[in-house]
C-alpha cells in the first residue's frame, strides 16, 4: 500500500517532466570569424606585373573562436575572435604590419580583420552597451606613396523581428549595414557606433601613439522575449611600411545584463498544467477510497 501511494504521488511530476521535455527552446545564432591578407608590390595592388598575394581565413557561423595569421615577404598580420566576454560577447584583436620598399623586400599592403556575432533574447525594455577599443596606428603623410596605417571598429545592435526565419550574416560592415539589413524584412538596425554627423566613433588616430577610444550604444522600446544581435567587426591595416595594431583589443559589456539569454523563453503550456492537475486529483481520490 505504501509503495502504491508513493507511485501515485509521483504521477503528476512524471507527466509534467515527460511532456515538457518535448518542448525545445530556440537558440540565438552566434559566429566568430577572422581573415588576414597580404598583397604586393605597392602601388600595383590589383594584379599588376609581378604582383603577389596571400590570404588566411578561419571561423564562421556556429564557431566561438577563430584565429588567422600570415608572415611572409609582404608583411605580417594576425586576427583573433573569441566569444568570451560578458555573456559570451565578442572579444576581438587584429594587427597588420606592412613592408616598405627595401630590396629585396617589396612594399606591400596588409589587412587583418576579426568579426563576432552574438544573439540575446531580452528580458528588459532597454540596454546600454559599453565598447572600448585600444590600439596604435602609424600614418606618415607624403606627396606620393606615403605610409598608411589604420585601426577601425564597427559595432551594431540589430533586432530580429522574425526569429523563426533564416538570417544571412556577413562580416563585411558596409554589406551588412547597407545591403543585408535593409534587404531582409525582419532585420532592423537599432544602434550603430557612429556620431550624429555620421562619423565613426571607434577609430584609432594614426599618429603612432597608443590610444583608447570608447562608445556607448543605447537601445530602448524592446519587448521582453525579443531577439537582438550584437554585431562587431575590427579591422587593422598597413600599407607601404605603415601599420595598425589593435591586438590590445576591442571589448564589449552591457551596463546591466539582467534578463539577457541566448535561448528563447518557453512558457509551460497551460494544457500541461491542466493535465498534471487532473492526474493529481485522480490520485487523491484513489488515496481516499483506499
Amino acid at each position: 500500500m505504501m509503495i502504491k501511494r508513493i507511485f501515485l504521488s509521483l504521477i503528476p511530476a512524471l507527466c509534467l517532466s515527460l511532456l515538457s521535455s518535448t518542448v525545445f527552446a530556440a537558440t540565438a545564432i552566434f559566429a566568430a570569424e577572422t581573415a588576414v591578407s597580404t598583397i604586393s608590390p605597392c602601388p600595383s595592388f590589383c594584379g599588376g606585373f609581378g604582383s603577389a598575394s596571400d590570404f588566411d581565413f578561419d571561423g564562421g557561423v556556429g564557431q566561438t573562436t577563430s584565429y588567422s595569421s600570415l608572415n611572409n615577404v609582404d608583411g605580417d598580420g594576425q586576427a583573433q575572435s573569441e566569444l568570451s566576454g560578458q555573456g559570451e560577447l565578442p572579444v576581438l584583436k587584429a594587427e597588420a604590419f606592412s613592408h616598405a620598399q627595401a630590396l629585396p623586400v617589396r612594399s606591400s599592403s596588409v589587412g587583418a580583420g576579426a568579426f563576432g556575432l552574438q544573439g540575446f533574447y531580452v528580458g528588459a525594455s532597454s540596454y546600454l552597451l559599453d565598447i572600448i577599443l585600444t590600439g596604435i596606428a602609424n600614418d606618415v603623410p607624403g606627396p606620393d606613396f606615403n605610409e598608411d596605417g589604420h585601426v577601425i571598429a564597427n559595432v551594431m545592435i540589430i533586432r530580429d523581428n522574425d526569429p523563426n526565419s533564416d538570417i544571412e550574416f556577413t562580416s563585411h560592415y558596409p554589406t551588412m549595414k547597407f545591403e543585408l539589413i535593409p534587404g531582409i524584412d525582419d532585420l532592423e538596425l537599432l544602434a550603430d557606433a557612429i556620431d550624429p554627423l555620421g562619423q565613426q566613433l571607434l577609430v584609432i588616430p594614426p599618429d603612432n601613439v597608443s590610444h583608447t577610444v570608447s562608445a556607448t550604444l543605447e537601445v530602448s522600446g524592446l519587448t521582453p522575449g525579443e531577439l537582438i544581435y550584437i554585431w562587431a567587426g575590427l579591422n587593422a591595416s598597413g600599407t607601404r611600411g605603415g601599420f595598425g595594431d589593435a591586438f590590445s583589443t576591442l571589448t564589449l559589456a552591457f551596463q546591466d545584463p539582467t534578463g539577457l539569454s541566448h535561448t528563447a523563453p518557453v512558457p509551460l503550456p497551460a494544457a500541461i498544467w491542466f493535465l498534471g492537475a487532473g492526474v493529481l486529483g485522480v490520485a487523491r481520490r484513489r488515496r481516499r477510497s483506499n
